[in-house]
């Protein structure tokens, strides 16, 4: 997944790389939405479970949230001087806020997706000791 990508703001204006930024971008997304499929399962405390579904939402609404920027960027880029201060004006502070710090909480909760995984190997259920007759289920001579 492109999480460190990157572009300058004068090449948003290609199409090109526009359209490039959006798929990574919509990967972002499914990535997060993928990491989301976890909502429901059992973790060893509440703090973890609340912990897994935070950085999942984070992880799947931040691309959304640099994915507009992008388009909304691109499209003023097209419009005329007097629509694009105003657009700027209001969406202006918005857009930083959201894109700025999206930039610094990213990488954070894909840091805890990568960790809370491992740190719930300490309390597994009994079923994963289970030892499996695999002769039974694999064809052999």
């Amino acid at each position: 997944v492109p999480s460190f990508w990157s572009i300058e703001s004068s090449e948003l204006a290609d199409d090109r790389t526009c359209v490039a930024y959006l798929v990574a971008c919509v990967v972002g997304t499914v990535f997060g939405t993928i990491h989301c499929a976890a909502w429901a399962s059992k973790f060893p405390s509440t703090d973890e479970m609340w912990m897994w579904r935070s950085c999942s939402l984070l992880v799947a609404t931040i691309p959304v949230v640099t994915g507009f920027y992008t388009v909304t960027f691109s499209v003023a880029h097209s419009l005329s001087a007097h629509y694009l201060a105003k657009i700027g004006n209001f969406l202006g502070p918005i857009l930083a806020f959201g894109f700025g710090h999206g930039m610094w909480i990213y990488p954070i909760a894909r840091l805890f997706l990568i960790i809370l995984p491992f740190t719930t190997l300490r309390a597994l259920p009994p079923g994963v000791f289970t030892d499996i007759d695999w002769s039974v289920y694999i064809p052999h001579l």
